[in-house]
């Protein structure tokens, strides 16, 4: 509940979106790094999302496509979410290109149970 309550918090502060869904964010790879230490690459492409951890035992792997939607807000800032088919999760960010953050919220489903994510990031690097 915590978490449905914070992403809520966090598209109501965040501008309202454009007009549709956007594409921009295709082609474009992200570096970011969130404040727990947490280290990830991102994709983001016409058939969905890709990511991997860098900080992990297996850097190496990608995870994906997942299928993704997102708007750009009024703010510039890209607002996006996809839902991890087989594994059960459901990821939401809010990317700020120019400021280099990135805000995550994510349910993790793990064989321990679930896992609340909701973490800022620096995007170290835009490709």
């Amino acid at each position: 509940m915590k978490s449905i309550l914070g992403i809520l918090l966090l598209v109501s502060s965040m501008g309202q979106a454009s007009e549709g869904l956007t594409a921009e964010l295709n082609g474009k790879q992200l570096t970011y790094r969130y404040d727990n230490g947490g280290h990830y690459q991102i994709r983001y492409a016409e058939d969905g999302v890709r990511y991997r951890f860098l900080s992990g035992k297996a850097g190496d792997k990608w995870w994906g496509p997942f299928p993704y939607k997102a708007f750009k807000t009024t703010n510039g800032e890209y607002f996006l979410g996809w839902y991890e088919k087989g594994f059960g999760d459901q990821i939401t960010q809010l990317v700020n290109l120019q400021n280099k953050t990135l805000y995550g919220s994510g349910i993790i489903v793990k064989k321990s149970g679930v896992v609340e994510h909701f973490e800022r990031a620096q995007i170290e690097k835009i490709e």
